[in-house]
């Protein structure tokens, strides 16, 4: 697929999609999703600053996308 910026979302579908998206699989992804975090929002509430985790969470995540952005270069 190429890229023209005057054609603005190049070739995505139209919108409602044809297809059935709320599949067997879809929904017992979008449970357990539900479920997870759930636990995570009860075992975060354990932690009495909570704004440590998000910080750790961010960091973690910055330092993989910079390791991403080096190894594609």
């Amino acid at each position: 697929m190429s890229f023209d910026s005057a054609k603005p979302y190049n070739d995505l579908p139209l919108l409602p999609a044809k297809t059935e998206l709320e599949t067997k699989a879809v929904l017992r992804k979008a449970i357990a999703a539900d479920k997870a975090l759930a636990e995570l929002k009860g075992v975060g509430e354990l932690i009495p600053n909570q704004v440590v985790l998000i910080h750790g969470l961010f960091i973690k995540m910055s330092s993989e996308t910079q390791n991403r952005v080096v190894k594609d270069e």
